[in-house]
């Protein structure tokens, strides 16, 4: 909610947008700030909730973002968020917090208190890219994602949908539009569902740009699908070297 509000009631919005799940949350926003990409990828979240949310957006403000980058990992598997959505554009909260910037989540008290304490007692920097991962989790976790990504990917059609209009929307005002992939693990990566819904994309949405590959082998997650610290930096570099944003 607090990156989503910050985006929502900023006063130059940026221009380039992320979409995605937890897996490109992890994008390093140090990184992404100076070359003008804002993330808006939420934990728990979905691509779909992201074009919605930039979509609602523009249509209340005009603004028109230069690029959006989707995350394609689960595009096609987890839903919109109606409820976020719904408590961001809410008729009476959307335009209060717009005017009365104290209502907005950032500055809720808990959320203060809790960014004082994670400023004072979170780990360093120097510390999150030293992490090592928990081997013997990384493997519980990992098996059970081996077997859900050997399963064909069924009932997106509806998602498939919703992204087609959403995209049809963003391309009218002239919007460009870029797929690209997170890293996960090359256990993972050759399996039928994500070579499954990478075809369905590509076959749906010729005219868009996607983004090559990442060497999947070349980065190290914590359970199979999320980038550690190290890694997401070294990915996010990876990444910024393909971006189109001016």
């Amino acid at each position: 909610m607090v990156f989503a509000q910050d985006y929502l009631y900023a006063i130059a919005p940026p221009q380039c947008l992320i979409v995605g799940s937890s897996l490109a949350a992890r994008l390093e926003s140090s990184l992404l700030t100076p070359k003008h990409l804002y993330n808006l990828a939420f934990g728990g979240g979905s691509a779909l909730t992201g074009l919605k949310l930039i979509q609602e957006h523009t249509k209340h403000t005009g603004v028109i973002p230069h690029t959006i980058y989707i995350e394609e990992n689960i595009a096609l598997i987890r839903d919109i968020d109606t409820a976020m959505l719904e408590r961001l554009f809410h008729p009476i909260g959307y335009r209060l917090r717009r005017y009365i910037p104290a209502l907005q989540e950032r500055y809720a008290p808990l959320n203060l208190v809790l960014s004082v304490v994670k400023k004072h007692f979170g780990r360093s920097e120097a510390e999150k890219l030293a992490q090592k991962r928990d081997e013997r989790m990384y493997r519980i976790i990992l098996e059970r994602s081996i077997q859900s990504y050997q399963k064909e990917l069924v009932g997106y059609e509806p998602k498939l949908a919703l992204l087609h209009e959403l995209l049809e929307y963003f391309e009218n005002l002239g919007t460009q539009i870029v797929f690209f992939q997170m890293p996960i693990d090359s256990e993972l990566a050759g399996l039928k569902q994500p070579l499954q819904q990478r075809e369905i994309l590509q076959t749906h949405f010729p005219r868009y740009t996607f983004l090559p590959s990442p060497a999947h082998s070349d980065y190290t997650t914590n359970d199979g699908i999320h980038l550690i610290k190290e890694s997401s930096v070294r990915f996010t570099q990876e990444f910024l070297q393909n971006s189109l944003c001016p």
